[in-house]
This record gives C-alpha cells, sequence and structure tokens, in this order.
C-alpha cells in the first residue's frame, strides 16, 4: 500500500488572514503517483478547496476531513480501487470516549481523524493525527512539554481501548 502524509502547514489561516488559500499544485504533486491513501494534516477548510476535492473525485479516492473554517484538520483520501467502502466509519474529534471509557479529561487534544474501511477483505484503520504546539500557555519548556505529552497519552490511550 502507497501512503502519502504531508502537513500542509496552513496553521489554522483563513482567507481574510493573509489571503492565504489552498495551494493546488500541492494535490497534483501527491495524485500524479497515484497512492493508494492521501492523509494530510494542517488542513484547513479555505479558498481552494473546491480544486482539492474535484482532483480527488476526478482520480477516484473517498475523502474525509475534520475541518472547518479557522480550525486545523485532517484530510483522508482514500482510493476507491484500493479499498471496500461498503462499511466505512469516520471518527473525529473530540475523542473523550471510546467504547463508552473515557480517555482523557482536559482539553490537550491533537487534531486527530480516523476512517475505518475494508483493505483486502479485512477492516483496517487509517489514522491522521497531528499533535499541537502550546502558543497560547506560558512559554515555559515544561508546559510546552507536558503540553506535548498529554495529547500523545491521548492517542496511546485511544489505540490501547481500540485494541490497535
Amino acid at each position: 500500500m502507497k501512503i502519502y502524509e504531508w502537513n500542509i502547514g496552513m496553521a489554522s489561516t483563513i482567507p481574510s488572514n493573509q489571503g492565504y488559500n489552498l495551494k493546488g499544485w500541492i494535490i497534483d504533486e501527491i495524485i500524479k503517483d497515484e497512492p493508494d491513501c492521501i492523509v494530510l494534516t494542517e488542513f484547513v477548510v479555505s479558498r481552494g478547496i473546491e480544486y482539492f476535492f474535484d482532483m480527488l473525485e476526478k482520480n477516484n479516492y473517498h475523502w474525509f476531513i475534520s475541518s472547518t473554517t479557522k480550525t486545523n484538520g485532517i484530510l483522508i483520501a482514500l482510493k476507491e480501487t484500493s479499498f471496500d467502502f461498503k462499511e466505512t466509519f469516520e471518527y473525529k474529534l473530540p475523542m473523550p470516549t471510546v467504547c463508552g471509557k473515557e480517555i482523557l479529561s482536559g482539553i490537550n487534544l491533537p487534531d486527530f481523524l480516523e476512517v475505518c474501511v475494508n483493505w483486502q477483505n479485512e477492516p483496517l484503520s487509517i489514522i491522521g493525527i497531528r499533535i499541537n504546539v502550546d502558543i497560547i500557555e506560558s512559554d515555559s519548556k515544561t508546559n510546552k512539554k507536558a503540553f506535548k505529552i498529554s495529547q500523545f497519552k491521548a492517542l496511546d490511550s485511544f489505540l490501547h481501548l481500540r485494541n490497535i
């Protein structure tokens, strides 16, 4: 399976924020190698999104996003010929519970998206995740480290409870 992952560096931007928009060359560059799975982190709903979706659909990808305007998110695109989409499940943040069990108390959650599909007649969980950097709290290195560690703990708990 060929998987492409890219942090496209949008950092919660919106069109009114210095006129930033999704660059078409990014999706063009990715699609030309025909990966089975594409995971883009820091994906933000912004100008240029229609081109991304058009190119994915023209090249037979199913796409899922966890993003909204002015929030970082994840885009996962899966090649139609590589996966069985009859029983596709999409899980988005917040991820405070898995199977009814609380996995994290607090707000330090990473950007996260999980899509479950069948691949070669077996269930497959594809997860896109981006650990956030603490830019609001104090500049203390200890606080920044704890902020990141709490997100890794959330992911670890999630994966443990999902038996992944």
